[in-house]
Parts: structure tokens; C-alpha cells; sequence
């Protein structure tokens, strides 16, 4: 059985908040059971699971809600019970006389003839993305953002435990008889109109992008003073550190160290703290054109207000090369260059892991990936 679940649009909603309901759609000659079109609904649907004869399915809302179609019970919801964090998903049965829900924080929650295995830690800082049931066993795989897959229960096989380690977030994931296929999407780079929140969307989206990038490795902090500064011959012009923002006036973090020379620093080389691959180069609305760099051990350097880039996703790096050129794109009052360094995506003060204020050598242009 085949099905796809759709989106459809309801003039004047009737319920406060409401969100249109979803319609089913059989591809090819597959039958359909019915749907939710027309209707308003308290939560998206966020799930679809299908019986074992495939003459019918269950729907799910993010509130928890369960709407069972065609050959389908019934077997209860979460829809009256206050959610910690919304639901992602549900997977049926062997038998399909139950059925399980998954919520965002790795809650699991059991009806029917469904087993309760366990869940996921619910302090994880990748959220949980759906989950994937052993046909033969009855156990399941929790799957979060990162590509993790935590086995709970039985389980006939056992796919690799680490995560995609893969910039592009999973959005789902299905058993496999080898192991299971994880569903990315591509990452998207915020574009929020300029405002005094901007850098706190910047910021979180460059964390959640290294984090998926380097979910893989494990932590180990740059020694004290082994950085290399990445503007040479310069000066401090602003801390990290909570501080009162210089364009919009309200007090906010600044994640990282700026450096600007005296006299002038447009147009200067800005190099790379040390050596790694480019992680991104994006263009931000407050970082403005931007780098940043992947060192291991879950450390990353950031780059931000350049006038321009000289390096490309994907590009090994040595240290000391040159990343690019001081601007003041962005959310900037001058030319200088915004630093930061990262730690399992989170920003720490730079300053203590920067050594010299001067390059050791010229700075090189690396050689482009391909």
C-alpha cells in the first residue's frame, strides 16, 4: 500500500489556531480509507502508519491526536493529555492491533498491544524525528535529528548507533532488512528580516548546523593559546560576553571576539585559526558573508562581516591560510572581523584559545575542492 498524505487548504477556520487538515492520496490503484479534508484540526498531522494487511491506516496530530481509517482500531491518543513537546510521529504494530507515538524529547507512548521499551534521554539537543518498529520483534529504533538511531528492545539487527554526521538534518527514518534508510532535507539558512533577534536566529542556526556536522566526534578543547589570531597585527575592539548591541541598542550575547587594525581594516586577509574543513559559507542577514571551519573534536571557528569569501564547503584547510577578506557586512558599524569559537556548536570566549597576534607566515589561498 501506497499512500501520500497532503496538506489542504480550509477557508474560514473555525477553531482558534486551527490548521487545515490532510487529505489521503493513493498512488497508482492503491485504495484509500479517508481523511481528514475539510476538517479542522488543534495540530498538523506530522505521521502516517499503515495496518499489516494494508487495507487501512492511522493518522497522527502533532497534539497527540489518532485518527484510524479503513480496517484500523482505535486504540487511544494522547490528544487529552498536556504534551511536554509535541508529537512526531507513530509506527503500528506487528499485529496491528496497537500502535506507539513519539514525541519530540524522545517520549514514547504505548496503546493497544504496543510494548513500552523505553525512550530517549529528554535533555538530547538533537530533537527526535520519528521512529522505525522491527516487523519480526516488535522492539524500535527512536531516530533524532542527527541521524542517531537508539535501539530500544528487541531488535533483529542493530544499524550503526552513530549518527549521519552529515550537515543535512534526518526528518525520518524506516527499517531495513541490512539496517534502516534515514530522510535528510537540505539545511536551510535562515533569511529573518533585520531586527534586534536576528543574531540569536544567526547564532542558533550556525550551533544546530555544526552540531549535524560533527555529531560524530566527541569533545576535546583546543589547548589554551593554540589558535592563531585570524586578523594579524590587530586589536580588540569588542568582547565576548553580554553586552549593549551597537545597532540596535538592546543587551544581547556576543558570541565572539571582534578584531580591526588601527587605521583601517577593510579589504585585509582574515586566516584560519588553525587547520580543518570548511564547514560553510553562507551569507547571513547579521553574521553577513561568513565562514566556518570544522577542526575536530566538536571544535569550530566562525568568521563573520567579510567583504569577501576565498574558500568553498568541503575544502581542506591548513592554518594560516586565507578565508577571506575584512567588511563590514551584515549587522556591522565598521570593518572588522567578528571571531568565533565553537564547542559542540556552542560559542565560548575566544580569547583564551588565541595565541599570537600575528600570523606565522603569509596567508595562502588553499586549493579548491575538485
Amino acid at each position: 500500500m501506497l499512500a501520500v498524505v497532503a496538506a489542504v487548504a480550509i477557508a474560514g477556520a473555525s477553531l482558534v489556531g486551527a490548521v487545515p487538515g490532510a487529505s489521503v492520496v493513493g498512488a497508482g490503484d492503491t485504495p484509500t480509507y479517508g481523511d481528514l479534508s475539510g476538517q479542522d484540526l488543534a495540530g498538523d498531522i506530522v505521521g502516517m502508519a499503515p495496518t499489516p494487511s494494508g487495507n487501512g491506516y492511522w493518522l497522527v496530530a502533532s497534539d497527540g491526536g489518532v485518527f484510524a481509517f479503513g480496517d484500523a482500531g482505535f486504540h487511544g491518543s494522547t490528544g487529552d493529555i498536556t504534551l511536554n513537546k509535541p508529537i512526531v510521529g507513530m509506527a503500528a504494530t506487528p499485529t496491528g492491533n496497537g500502535y506507539w507515538l513519539v514525541a519530540s524529547d524522545g517520549g514514547v507512548f504505548t496503546f493497544g498491544d504496543a510494548r513500552f521499551h523505553g525512550s530517549a534521554a529528554a535533555d538530547r539537543k538533537d530533537p527526535v524525528v520519528g521512529m522505525a518498529v522491527d516487523p519480526e520483534t516488535g522492539g524500535y529504533w527512536i531516530i533524532t535529528s542527527e541521524g542517531q538511531m537508539i535501539g530500544q528492545g528487541p531488535v533483529s539487527s542493530d544499524p550503526e548507533p552513530s549518527p549521519a554526521c552529515r550537515i543535512d538534518p534526518v526528518i525520518a527514518g524506516a527499517f531495513s532488512p541490512a539496517g534502516a534508510w534515514l530522510l535528510t532535507r537540505p539545511l536551510v539558512v535562515p533569511q529573518p528580516p533585520p531586527s534586534a533577534t536576528t543574531s540569536g536566529i544567526d547564532g542558533n542556526s550556525i550551533a544546530e548546523q555544526i552540531r549535524y556536522a560533527q555529531a560524530c566526534q566527541t569533545l576535546d578543547p583546543p589547548a589554551v593559546g593554540s589558535l592563531l589570531r585570524p586578523l594579524s597585527n590587530s586589536r580588540v575592539t569588542s568582547v565576548y560576553g553580554t553586552r549593549l548591541h551597537p545597532v540596535w541598542g538592546v543587551v544581547q550575547l556576543h558570541a565572539g571576539t571582534d578584531f580591526a587594525r588601527t587605521g583601517g581594516s577593510a579589504g585585509a586577509p582574515v586566516v584560519a585559526a588553525d587547520s580543518g574543513t570548511v564547514l560553510a559559507v553562507d551569507t547571513r542577514v547579521a553574521y553577513g558573508n561568513m565562514v566556518v571551519i570544522d577542526h575536530g573534536d566538536q571544535v569550530a571557528t566562525v568568521y563573520a562581516h567579510l567583504s569577501e569569501t576565498s574558500v568553498e564547503p568541503g575544502q581542506e584547510i591548513r592554518r594560516g591560510d586565507l578565508v577571506g577578506l575584512v567588511g563590514s557586512s551584515g549587522f556591522a558599524t565598521g570593518p572588522h572581523v567578528h571571531f568565533e569559537v565553537r564547542l559542540d556548536g556552542e560559542p565560548v570566549d575566544p580569547l583564551p584559545y588565541v595565541g599570537s597576534a600575528h600570523a606565522v607566515e603569509a596567508p595562502r589561498r588553499p586549493v579548491p575542492v575538485g
